[in-house]
């Protein structure tokens, strides 16, 4: 399997520049409750264009994802409609971040919500190992 490097950036607005410096592929921005950590339509448009991959992780509080099936209905939606507003492509992918060291039954509620909304083929998950495990076991 061949390694593709990527960066994670929240609330720092590099260039291209700085970001090709880094030999990153793909960037990693969030979709959030927060707008100054969340992707800019711009970006999407600039980074594609000159090459580089877009990936959207909808991230809130530590425990967001132990608060079960209606809050990951609500993530969603609202990440979902996050996505549409920055311009990534209706099929992409997003992933879902587990802030803190759980399990997968302590999130997978949590995970069946975000999936009746947006299907298992658009979602991901972001997170430690036991849930990143349980996950792939799940067939995310």
């Amino acid at each position: 399997m061949t390694n593709i490097k990527g960066i994670d950036i929240a609330w720092a607005r590099p260039s291209l520049t700085e970001i090709r410096a880094t030999g990153a592929k793909w960037v990693a921005r969030y979709f959030s409750n927060d707008a100054t950590k969340n992707w800019a339509s711009n970006e999407v448009h600039d980074y594609t264009a000159n090459g580089l991959a877009c990936v959207g992780v909808w991230e809130t509080t530590t425990t967001r994802a132990t608060q079960g099936h209606a809050a990951g209905v609500a993530d969603a939606h609202t990440a979902d409609s996050q996505r549409k507003a920055a311009g990534f492509p209706a099929d992409q992918p997003i992933y879902f971040a587990v802030d803190e060291d759980t399990s997968w039954a302590a999130v997978r509620d949590y995970a069946l919500g975000f999936i009746s909304v947006l299907g298992i083929k658009r979602v991901g998950v972001y997170g430690g190992y036991h849930v990143i495990e349980g996950a792939h076991n799940e067939g995310i």
